[in-house]
C-alpha cells in the first residue's frame, strides 16, 4: 500500500519457531497480523506488519 508516494507499511513472514527473530521484530515495532503455512517446509509462519507512521 502506498500513501503519497511512500509506503504506509512493511510486512514480512517469519517462522513461528524462530522465537529470537519474532522477538527482534516485535522490539522493532512489528506486530503479528496473521499466520500462514509454508507447504515447502511444512512449518507455520507469522505474517508481521510494521506501520511506517512509527518512523521518528
Amino acid at each position: 500500500m502506498k500513501s503519497n508516494g511512500h509506503y504506509a507499511w512493511l510486512s514480512l513472514e517469519v517462522y513461528q519457531k524462530n522465537e529470537s527473530a519474532v522477538s527482534f521484530y516485535h522490539a522493532q515495532g512489528f506486530r503479528i497480523e496473521d499466520c500462514a503455512w509454508q507447504d515447502d517446509t511444512q512449518h507455520p509462519t507469522w505474517i508481521m506488519r510494521w506501520p511506517a507512521d512509527q518512523m521518528p
